[in-house]
């Protein structure tokens, strides 16, 4: 009976701290059970955010080609502007220098023109002024000095062709290197507005490429640290 009621006394004694056990060991698994649903919560969040950025670098691997992309477009159009460029201004040259050569051919024929008129005109006032007495001797002398003026004047004549006919091939020439750089300079501005198109939407692919980059590291620092923070709370 003794012995009983030391027991009984024992129990009595060690029965809060078993009470104070149980309720610590039931608020542990609660604990437990707490940090073990945001432990599977936060690994959810951090499988999505692995997700997340995985498709963001596929979309920052498909950017970055098509930047690429447009950057090779940008120097095509670049390499071909400064062709057409230097054509332009060989074309230009050269237009400027047969349109100095068709001046000077008009020129000259203008001169032999002149020439020939003002010969004409001579012969004209020698006879006027040949005496009757002398009439015949001034007709010979006449007669064979305007058969050298016709013959200089035939050779004036075909070299007026020729001149007439190398100015004709000129202006057709002129002309085709005015249409010619018409066409250019219209190239030129198509050339010109593509290339701006080109660069724009180049600038606009790759602030997009940065800005998705930087949204990438944002979340895989955000999803690496709140994997850090389940490593250390978990028991």
């Amino acid at each position: 009976m003794s012995a009983q009621c030391a027991t009984c006394a024992d129990y009595e004694l060690e029965r809060p701290k078993f009470v104070r056990l149980t309720q610590l060991s039931r608020q542990a698994v609660r604990d437990y059970e707490d940090l073990r649903s945001c432990y599977e919560e936060l690994k959810q969040h951090y499988e999505e955010q692995q997700r997340l950025a995985k498709k963001y670098r596929n979309e920052n691997a498909s950017l970055q080609l098509k930047v690429q992309e447009q950057q090779e477009t940008l120097n095509r159009l670049q390499n071909a502007s400064e062709a057409v460029c230097e054509e332009y201004g060989m074309l230009r040259s050269r237009y400027n220098a047969e349109t100095k050569a068709a001046s000077k051919v008009l020129k000259k024929a203008s001169q032999w023109y002149l020439e020939n008129q003002d010969l004409r005109r001579t012969s004209q006032i020698l006879w006027e002024k040949v005496a009757a007495s002398d009439l015949r001797l001034e007709v010979t002398c006449l007669k064979g000095e305007l058969e050298r003026s016709e013959s200089s004047a035939r050779d004036l004549a075909a070299k007026n062709e020729r001149l007439l006919a190398e100015l004709d091939s000129e202006r057709t020439e002129r002309s085709r290197c005015q249409k010619r750089l018409a066409e250019m300079e219209d190239g030129m501005g198509r050339l010109n507005r593509v290339s701006v198109l080109a660069a724009r939407e180049y600038f606009e692919l790759r602030k997009k490429f940065e800005d998705e980059s930087e949204r990438n590291r944002v979340h895989e620092k955000e999803a690496a640290r709140k994997f850090v923070v389940i490593l250390n709370t978990t028991p």
